[in-house]
Parts: C-alpha cells; sequence; structure tokens
C-alpha cells in the first residue's frame, strides 16, 4: 500500500487525544486510541487521559492500519500495556523509515526498564525533566536522540471550583518505603527524596488538616487512590496543594505537579531544579520550600492571607494553561518534530 500524500510530516500517536481538537500547521496529526474508545487501565479503572491502558486488538489493529495508510515520519507511544515486542516489529516492517518517539510520562533517574527492553526500536526518549544528567545518561546508552515533553493537562477538566474547601492541604501520593515492619533505621527508601517526603507529610499532619490520597504507608488515615474522573474534583476541596517531587532533576514535573499547579489552588511544592524559568521568582505563581520548616512555615502563613494565597493560585492557573496544556504541548512537539526530521 502506498503513503498517503501530505505535504506536512504526519505524525501517529496514541495520547493526548486533546491534540486533535487543537491542530497543527506544521505536523498532519493522526490520532490512534489504542486503548479503545474508553480507554482503562489493568485493575478495569478509566484510564483517562493517562498513561498505562490497555491496549486492546481494536486499538492495536487500528494503528496497524494508521502505518499502511500513512508510512508516518513520526510516530509517539507512550507506556501502554499489552504493546509489545512483536508489535513493535511488526510497525518497524510497515514503515521502517519511521522515527519512534517514547513518551515516558515519569522518567527516573536511571535508564528504565521500559527503555531497556525497547530500545531497538526508540529512536528518541522524550523526557519529564531536562537534567543534563539524564540526557546524558540515555544518550551514553545508545538512544539516538533526547528531549523534553512534559506532561499537559486539560483546562476544561482542571477546572477551579468555588466550592467549600473542606480541607487545609491536599497531596496525592505513594510513599516508597520497603521493610517498614522493622525498624525505622532498617526502612528501605525507593527513591532520593522518600524519607524527606515522608517526614514532610507526618509534619504537615501533625499541624494542619492534611487529606492524603494514596497508599496506606503513612502513621496517620491516608485515603484511598482516585481515578478519572473523580481524581480532579478533589483537589477543590483544599487551600493549598501539596509537591513533593521524589526526584532532584533539572525541570522534573510529574503529572502530579502539573495537576497540581493547574488546578487554581496554591501550589506549594519542594524546590525543583529549574523551576523559576516555568515559574518565575519564588511567591509570583508558585510557592517553594527547601526544608520541612519552611514548608510548615509557609502553609500556616498562607493559610492565615487567603487573599495572597488566592492571588498566587490565580496567577499560576493563568500562566499554566498559557504554558502547560495540552494545546501549549503540541506547540513544543511541532518543535521537537521539526528538530528530529532536520
Amino acid at each position: 500500500m502506498s503513503k498517503t500524500r501530505f505535504t506536512k510530516p504526519t505524525l501517529v500517536f496514541t495520547r493526548p487525544w486533546h491534540w486533535m481538537d487543537y491542530g497543527s500547521d506544521k505536523l498532519n496529526l493522526v490520532y490512534v486510541p489504542i486503548g479503545g474508545p474508553v480507554p482503562k487501565r489493568k485493575n478495569g479503572r478509566n484510564a483517562g487521559d493517562g498513561v498505562g491502558e490497555v491496549a486492546t486488538p481494536e486499538g492495536l489493529q487500528q494503528l496497524r492500519e494508521a502505518f499502511k495508510k500513512y508510512k508516518p515520519e513520526l510516530f509517539l507511544y507512550w507506556v501502554h500495556f499489552r504493546f509489545g515486542l512483536e508489535e513493535m516489529e511488526r510497525l518497524k516492517n510497515i514503515s521502517p523509515d519511521t522515527r519512534f518517539l517514547c513518551g515516558y510520562g515519569n522518567q527516573p533517574h536511571t535508564i528504565s526498564q521500559h527503555v531497556k527492553k525497547f530500545k531497538k526500536y526508540i529512536d528518541t526518549i522524550l523526557l519529564n525533566s531536562s537534567d543534563p544528567r539524564n540526557y546524558k545518561k540515555y544518550l551514553e546508552f545508545g538512544i539516538p536522540h533526547v528531549g523534553t515533553l512534559h506532561d499537559g493537562f486539560d483546562p476544561l477538566e482542571w477546572v477551579p471550583i468555588d466550592q467549600k474547601r473542606d480541607y487545609e492541604v491536599f497531596f496525592g501520593g505513594n510513599q516508597a518505603i520497603g521493610n517498614q515492619h522493622l525498624p525505622r533505621e532498617r526502612w528501605q527508601w525507593k527513591y532520593p527524596i522518600s524519607e524527606f517526603r515522608y517526614d514532610l507529610l507526618c509534619a504537615v499532619h501533625e499541624k494542619f488538616n492534611l487529606h492524603v490520597r494514596g497508599n496506606k504507608r503513612l502513621p496517620f488515615k491516608v485515603h484511598s487512590y482516585l481515578w478519572y474522573p473523580d481524581y480532579s474534583p478533589v483537589f477543590q476541596q483544599a487551600h493549598i496543594i501539596l509537591g513533593c517531587p521524589h526526584y532532584d532533576l533539572v525541570r522534573y514535573y510529574s503529572r502530579r505537579t502539573i495537576h497540581g499547579a493547574g488546578c487554581g489552588r496554591l501550589f506549594i511544592t519542594r524546590y525543583i531544579p529549574g523551576m523559576e524559568d516555568d515559574f518565575g521568582s519564588n511567591h509570583q505563581n508558585a510557592v517553594w520550600f527547601h526544608t520541612i520548616e519552611e514548608a510548615l512555615d509557609q502553609i500556616k502563613y498562607y493559610l492565615d492571607h487567603p487573599f495572597e494565597r488566592e492571588k498566587i493560585a490565580a496567577s499560576c492557573r493563568e500562566l499554566f494553561v498559557k504554558n502547560h496544556s495540552w494545546e501549549a504541548r503540541l506547540r513544543e512537539m511541532e518543535k521537537i518534530a521539526e528538530d528530529i526530521l532536520e
């Protein structure tokens, strides 16, 4: 089957579906819902626009048909269950010249197991940090091209709601601790910032009305996970959204960071190296801290000063709609595609 002719390079992608709403002057966009019309996670819950949905036979067939029809210059995929090496090989055979871009939404500080497994097929890895140390690791590992593409958000889903706020502080996320049945000095902290996060949440819980959604590895009540579409409304139930990433990597923004900063509530987070390039100065569009004591002082101050709190929150929301929505990510993708194809 010959390639369908377009004046613009074709990008086949598996997420986010939002890009089809915006369109592109530089790319022919072809969205393939690899998880079907209602993407599901392995546990059967709705995946929404998140990563990790289960690829369906129908979705995979649609992907093959898109490769046959368009022979795309670029293919952007994320981490999908039941989308394995055999399927990658099949797609490469259909369109050998297609560049495969892996968008890894929560890239660790070491080479991920997914990239190790799929290295043969990955032409570009798109990280959720711009840390030069990470870039170097992947380049030395043999990935030809390394870039950054953070997750985005849908401003129509993450909408500030004028409602009663039941909590002073909200945090969503897990505690990565091993051997917790042993004395604390023998606990195994999975990530570089795991211990700091644990102590931070304990300290915030002691002084404020903290609501946590995650696993049960904290010494106080933790509420169960929430999934799309029930996740975003809970952010609106607190005055302050607390952030604490697991890594000190340059511009390391997880999906939680994007959602927390874009939801319309005050975002207070442990300092992320380079975040001033995106957030401006401290206390301008967001608030950051370096120590637990500093975090507690900032939380208290902004709970006691609601006008300042809401002013910063509204400013951050406006900034993130402009620079970190899915539409903004599409414009970044256009630049990434131009760089790769050159």
